[in-house]
């Protein structure tokens, strides 16, 4: 096998139903906006030869609006799922300001050291995205597009750019609206190692 490149494109969910939250694995549905926004974002897409979304309705009911006017199959990946929040999962923000306005903090601060009660740990979530991501990298596919969430989208370009650790100055500084597209480009050489390139984040109409 010789070398090759492959394109893995990521597309954020659009704006959802509903207060500012973490939605984690809250199943919300997305509001007329968020509808518009990926009905907008299909008509840019370039049509990918394999398609996978997060099972939670944010992602996969678009998805698979674009599995049948693509005429593809449409898989469903559960570690391509956003964060599980625990408690906290789906509480309007100001309403978690207002309960617990010293844990949200320290939360915020800190996300490894203290996570919302009955939460996913960081290191779970890292560890299953990076699990999906290795899927990705070693697919025959030329061109997968994924349609998933801001937090895995966030771990998937930390690791590319050699970040460990989520912080919350990252997450916070890292704009990745809703319906934005991040584009991955990986070569790969005859031995099999492979070196990925973060070539776009934007709206799908911007990408190259």
């Amino acid at each position: 096998m010789g070398n090759s490149r492959i394109i893995i494109d990521c597309l954020r969910h659009g704006a959802c139903e509903g207060p500012s939250s973490l939605r984690g694995r809250s199943d919300v549905a997305l509001n007329e906006s968020g509808v518009a926004q990926m009905e907008r974002a299909f008509e840019y897409l370039q049509r990918p030869q394999r398609l996978i979304t997060s099972p939670l309705r944010r992602c996969r009911d678009s998805a698979a609006q674009f599995a049948a006017g693509w005429q593809l199959s449409l898989e469903e990946d559960p570690r391509v799922a956003e964060m599980n929040f625990g408690d906290w999962d789906g509480v309007a923000l100001a309403t978690l300001h207002q309960r617990f306005p010293e844990q949200l903090a320290r939360f915020w601060q800190d996300p490894y050291a203290n996570p919302p009660p009955n939460a996913e740990s960081v290191d779970s979530f890292s560890a299953r995205c990076r699990d999906a991501w290795s899927g990705l990298t070693g697919s025959a596919h030329p061109h997968t597009l994924v349609v998933t969430h801001g937090g895995v989208i966030k771990r998937w370009i930390a690791d590319v750019l050699g970040i460990d650790a989520l912080s919350s100055a990252f997450l916070a500084a890292l704009g990745v609206n809703y319906a934005d597209l991040v584009r991955f480009e990986v070569n790969r050489d005859s031995e099999g190692q492979h070196w990925t390139r973060l070539v776009y984040l934007g709206p799908p109409g911007g990408a190259p």
